[in-house]
């Protein structure tokens, strides 16, 4: 039985359709979310606009739409509600230490904070990077402490607690469904895994030795350099900028590495709207995957935001002008689109659940929006799924038994995971926050993926 489902997003309060590539083609124009430009700090408890910034470098959005990013040099984690005002969440501006364990973040000392991470019950992990340690504040009461780092910077302590192990200048940090977390140990070469059980800390990746080699083999094997941004996707495969080697390589569920962006010919910027895998990036820092697979990368010193479409693999700008001459990033103003606007040495991207785009303009210091465009699409055809919904519901008719859905947000947040077995079936979403979701479908010869708006 054929079932046809028209959307349109202006009308409906929840509609489903299915898709072979889900996600946003178009985006709005770019516009200041936080920052004047001058760097320095104020603004707290007023609108994020009108607050002064220093050097954002990490950024990260939880599940109600909150956002929060770290100044390097301030040094703290601010947060801006979904009413865009901004608050200090965590460290004392002006206070470079690693005091506050066990206290309230908001009384703790940081030292050059950059990445930033959430799990999937919204605790908050910090890449405290001087300080050579990965800390959690804790979304039930705001408590802060460290989950890894001795706080001395070198290597030791593999398949011990980490919190006895040495980093060397963690930039980036990455959650799984699972609570295991992720560290790109920057001048160690190596990233690193903590055990969300055990607390035991490994090395997934890197030998330790500064270069370039080992795709198609372990990761374990391989050579890294300076490896920064890191991001989970919802299949478990861990993606990392290696920085020094101008790339994107990805760890799958196996433990073998390759490279999924980026090439051999180093620096400069060349590529856009061919292979991912033969693009020249240059100093790619932050990067985030969302439910579907595509990754947005920080190419810093391109002055670009740039996605990589999980569907084909192709590569494109999503925001920035591109440098111009030497490391020549810049501001040209708001209100237009993103590849029309300048930004100066991005240092991080995160998704909001909508699809929304926000950019740590270190640099600018500021932090700028490009907002999702979401596309009406019109008479799909389901080949072997019915669904009928409501505001608070969604019934499935499956002419196939269906064992298994899991719905996520648009970061690849897991929302929902439930076990059914069954041919028919209702999903309670009453307690999802407004916003697009993704639905997968698995059973008996069927996996089907939908998104809907709520």
């Amino acid at each position: 039985m054929t079932s046809k489902i028209t959307l349109n997003f202006l009308l409906v309060i929840c509609s489903i359709v299915y898709s072979p590539f889900i996600g946003f083609a178009q985006y709005g124009n770019v516009s200041t979310f936080a920052g004047t430009g001058v760097q320095d700090f104020s603004g707290d408890d007023g609108p994020a606009i009108n607050a002064e910034l220093n050097f954002p470098g990490g950024i990260a959005v939880d599940a109600a739409g909150n956002v929060y990013f770290s100044e390097i040099t301030n040094p703290d984690i601010r947060k801006v509600d979904i009413n865009g005002i901004i608050t200090t969440f965590a460290g004392s501006p002006g206070s470079f230490g690693s005091s506050g364990d066990g206290g309230l973040a908001v009384d703790a000392s940081l030292n050059s904070p950059q990445g930033l991470a959430f799990d999937i019950f919204d605790n908050l992990y910090i890449a405290d990077r001087d300080n050579n340690k990965i800390r959690k504040v804790n979304a039930s009461d705001g408590i802060i402490s460290t989950i890894a780092g001795l706080g001395t910077s070198g290597f030791s302590g593999d398949n011990g607690q980490a919190t006895l192990a040495e980093l060397d200048s963690p930039q980036y940090v990455a959650v799984d469904v699972n609570g295991n977390v992720y560290i790109s140990d920057w001048l160690n070469n190596r990233i690193r895994k903590v055990d969300a059980t055990t607390g035991i800390i490994t090395t997934i990746a890197g030998t330790g030795d500064s270069g370039f080699s080992g795709d198609g083999g372990p990761a374990t094997s391989a050579e890294l350099r300076s490896p920064s941004g890191i991001a989970v996707d919802t299949s478990g495969n861990i993606f990392f900028a290696d920085r020094g080697n101008n790339r994107i390589r990805r760890i799958d569920a196996s433990g073998v590495i390759t490279t999924v962006a980026g090439s051999d010919r180093f620096g400069d910027f060349d590529g856009d709207g061919g292979l991912a895998i033969n693009a020249k990036l240059d100093s790619p820092n932050g990067i985030i995957t969302d439910a579907v697979g595509n990754i947005f990368i920080a190419d810093r010193t391109n002055q670009r935001i740039r996605r990589v479409n999980s569907s084909d693999g192709l590569i494109n700008t999503i925001a920035g002008t591109g440098a111009t001459g030497f490391n020549g990033g810049g501001f040209n103003g708001d209100g237009m689109s993103g590849t029309d606007t300048r930004l100066n040495n991005p240092s991080a991207v995160a998704i909001s659940n909508p699809g929304d785009i926000y950019i740590a303009d270190g640099g600018n210091h500021r932090v700028r929006l490009l907002p999702a465009i979401p596309l009406s699409i019109e008479d799909v055809t389901l080949e072997k799924v019915q669904i009928f919904n409501t505001p608070t519901n969604i019934k499935v008719v499956s002419k196939n038994n269906i064992s298994t859905i899991e719905i996520f947000d648009l970061s690849g947040k897991n929302v929902l995971r439930k076990s059914v077995q069954s041919l028919t079936f209702d999903i309670d979403i009453s307690g999802l926050q407004n916003g697009v979701y993704l639905i997968n479908l698995e059973g008996n010869d069927i996996f089907e993926t939908f998104k809907f708006l709520k």
